[in-house]
């Protein structure tokens, strides 16, 4: 198992072996107007101040791509590897 050094530092009272990460990139498990893991964590004091940068950055950039009805259509016709 790969575990970046930050989680360490993060968590380090936690046991890494009992970490789970649940990622729903395509809100297939939420629904509607439900939080998103990144804003939860982005609104907590969980993570320093250069995650939320870095969060607002890439969502600046990949939000418009992925409500881009034109990319979707492209994307889902891409082959499955």
């Amino acid at each position: 198992m790969i575990i970046h050094s930050n989680v360490k530092e993060l968590l380090p009272f936690s046991d890494l072996k009992n970490i789970y990460v649940v990622a729903d990139f395509d809100k297939t498990i939420t629904s509607g107007n439900s939080a998103t893991s990144w804003s939860i964590l982005a609104s907590s004091n969980l993570v320093p101040s250069s995650y939320i940068k870095e969060r607002d950055e890439l969502y600046k950039y990949y939000r418009p791509i992925e409500v881009d009805e034109k990319k979707k259509r492209l994307l889902a016709d891409l082959p499955v590897a």
